[in-house]
């Protein structure tokens, strides 16, 4: 149990949780980049571009360029002041931008996904814990209801067989005494 939970199923939220990091940059990354800075300039990652989906979640930071004369929240290169950009950044949370399988999900949608499949899975693993120490107590109780040894009784068994022992030897005593 332990060699599966270490070599199959922590590696298999890490690989999800990768799956979520890397969607969230990629997605986040080309919609700042289509914005403008307050000063014009276009093009900034808000996120440090990931290669591959392995280890994004690991490696998840601000883009170090990344700075108030650099975030792109307009979208207009002429109106510095406009949101537009901004606000579609805050709508990326409601657009289907992660994989799974066929299916594409929002984002809270698939890390609701991977959160329950772990609480499903603590779930099992408490039940076979409980079912487990239930079935070791079992077995303990039939293993000394068939092989236990009462304390009591083999106290006084040993006092039954000390006080044979001192009575023999009292008998050979006396056949001694009477023979000389």
């Amino acid at each position: 149990a332990v060699c599966a939970l270490r070599d199959a199923i922590i590696p298999g939220y890490l690989s999800q949780v990768d799956t979520l990091a890397k969607a969230v940059i990629d997605a986040v990354n080309t919609q700042h980049a289509a914005g403008f800075s307050p000063g014009g300039g276009t093009g900034q990652n808000f996120f440090t571009p990931q290669a591959t989906v392995a280890g994004a979640a690991a490696a998840f930071s601000i883009d170090a360029g990344l700075s108030i004369s650099t975030i792109a929240a307009s979208g207009n290169a002429v109106l510095p002041g406009d949101n537009s950009n901004a606000y579609l950044l805050a709508g990326l949370s409601s657009k289907p931008l992660v994989t799974i399988g066929t299916t594409t999900v929002t984002f809270s949608s698939y890390y609701g996904t991977i959160v329950t499949k772990v609480g499903s899975d603590v779930q099992a693993i408490k039940t076979t814990v409980s079912q487990d120490e239930a079935f070791t107590k079992q077995l303990s109780t039939l293993r000394e209801s068939n092989s236990g040894v009462s304390l009591d009784e083999e106290m006084t068994n040993l006092i039954k067989y000390q006080r044979s022992y001192q009575a023999s030897a009292k008998l050979i005593t006396t056949a001694t005494e009477m023979i000389d």
